[in-house]
């Protein structure tokens, strides 16, 4: 008769090498997702609109959730506007009136003003979805 039961000696030690070797792998995951959310991110600085150099500055990745079988790094900024600038919008003045200057010097006061779609971040995705793939599979082939 076969014993269903196996004893392993010393398995508190491969249970820590166990923990160890997992938590060795999320952070290895943590690394291929982070290099491939740099390559968004360069690309994303290259697309965006352009007048202070704010919003290119502002861009920025964060790991927002980390796991022995998955990463997750998200591509992004805290900048209040940079969703106007990517999906366009419409900016309503709190106190009545919006008051700016053109270019060409003029002085315009209104309700609101619409902004036209400039988007950065989709297309930097859409045209660098096979870097970022190859990205993140190089850092994991050096595991």
């Amino acid at each position: 008769m076969i014993n269903p039961w196996i004893k392993v000696l010393g398995a508190k030690n491969v249970l820590n090498a166990f923990e160890k070797r997992f938590g060795e792998y999320a952070d290895n995951l943590e690394a291929a997702a982070t290099a491939g959310a740099l390559v968004l991110e360069n690309a994303a600085r290259d697309k965006a609109p352009y007048k202070t150099g704010t919003l290119k500055r502002s861009l920025t990745h964060e790991t927002i959730e980390k796991s022995p079988d998955a990463a997750y790094v998200a591509v992004g900024t805290n900048l209040e506007y940079a969703a106007v600038q990517e999906f366009g919008g419409t900016i309503k003045s709190k106190s009545g009136y919006l008051v700016f200057q053109t270019e060409d010097g003029q002085w315009h006061s209104v309700p609101s003003v619409s902004v036209p779609a400039r988007p950065y971040l989709r297309p930097a995705l859409d045209e660098n979805r096979g870097r970022i793939v190859d990205e993140v599979k190089r850092v994991l082939k050096g595991l």
